[in-house]
């Protein structure tokens, strides 16, 4: 096969034909990024509350959402996270992103949170 690259962008599925919340009736077909960003519910998807990490630094933003799977809180839209290769803070090119969505990642409220002591180094 080809030659495997680090820091490229991932996904998680909860089923085997279930990612992001979304079904996948043929899955003999490639998921691949393309495939991803022309879906509907995924090229709308509005990011409220959910800033930009990247160069653009946008407070909100439309379309793919990526998440460090190793920098805590650290998000980038579709265009810093493809286009640009951002590094920035302690954020490194060879760092796995994930592809996620609101609907599999739902709202926090920041004052439910109890700072515990460390227990790894992953962001979710």
């Amino acid at each position: 096969t080809g030659k495997h690259f680090t820091g490229h962008a991932m996904i998680h599925f909860k089923l085997p034909n279930e990612a992001l919340g979304i079904q996948f009736n043929n899955i003999d077909n490639e998921i691949n990024l393309n495939r991803l960003r022309n879906l509907d519910t995924l090229q709308h998807e509005q990011h409220d509350g959910i800033k930009c990490d990247g160069v653009c630094h946008q407070k909100k933003f439309v379309g793919l959402r990526f998440k460090c799977d190793t920098c805590p809180n650290y998000n980038l839209c579709e265009t810093c996270a493809i286009n640009k290769h951002v590094c920035t803070k302690n954020h490194e090119k060879d760092h796995p992103l994930i592809l996620t969505s609101n609907r599999v990642m739902p709202k926090i409220n920041p004052d439910d949170i109890d700072m515990g002591e460390v227990l790894g180094r992953g962001a979710f």
